[in-house]
């Protein structure tokens, strides 16, 4: 219990009503008064509480996508409040949400140096036990949040197709690319981070794992008509 009178142990676990302030304390009343719009948004997302005036569950992922996308202060509050709830929820269907929420924000947009090492230590202790449900998860969302972190994660919103993808629990797919000559490579690749699976993927197939030497190679796309 710290001298703000506030119990985090209590802070970190699911919860059934709105939070009426951050999690993290700011001292911008705005920033704060976003990020409790932002669990709401969230809590609808999961199917919590009601969404207002027809949202859907794509508009609520927008909304925290953009919000994590235009103010880099709340990426961090973003993740806290997801972990919080598929922290102990009870309700599977709600906590597989919150997961498939997490999959999508780690390979989106990184969370800072300072919070990165307890995220990662949440998801390593999932990943490694193997009676979590969510365990493979938990190992997709550790490997998302460690390219975001080297590379920057995205500059785009998910398309429709992408949403859709995220909404039915799809996390990656087979895609066929062609190499020069004619010759088709295929390559798993998740939704989040297409070229770096595919630059990736050659490279090991090429015998070069080095990740300085990854770095020195690049895909120049072409879009036909």
């Amino acid at each position: 219990m710290p001298v703000t009178g506030r119990n985090f142990s209590d802070a970190v676990q699911h919860t059934e009503v709105p939070i009426q302030e951050s999690l993290i304390l700011y001292n911008d009343s705005e920033i704060s008064d976003l990020a409790v719009k932002c669990f709401k948004k969230l809590m609808q997302f999961m199917g919590e509480i009601q969404p207002e005036n027809k949202t859907t569950q794509a508009d609520c992922l927008n909304h925290i996508l953009l919000l994590g996308q235009e103010k880099e202060i709340l990426r961090d509050e973003i993740y806290c409040q997801v972990i919080k709830q598929s922290t102990n929820n009870s309700i599977r269907s709600s906590c597989t949400f919150g997961w498939r929420m997490l999959n999508l924000i780690t390979g989106f947009f990184p969370c800072s140096d300072i919070l990165h090492p307890y995220v990662m230590h949440h998801l390593q202790e999932i990943s490694q036990d193997n009676d979590h449900p969510y365990q493979e998860m938990a190992a997709v969302c550790m490997d998302n949040l460690q390219r975001s972190m080297i590379f920057g994660g995205r500059r785009n919103i998910p398309s429709q197709v992408e949403m859709e993808a995220l909404l039915t629990g799809k996390t990656s797919q087979r895609m066929i690319i062609q190499l020069p000559g004619g010759a088709e490579f295929p390559v798993k690749i998740r939704s989040f981070s297409v070229v770096v699976d595919v630059v990736t993927e050659l490279c090991e197939n090429m015998g070069i794992v080095e990740f300085a030497e990854v770095k020195e190679f690049s895909i120049l796309a072409k879009r036909l008509q």
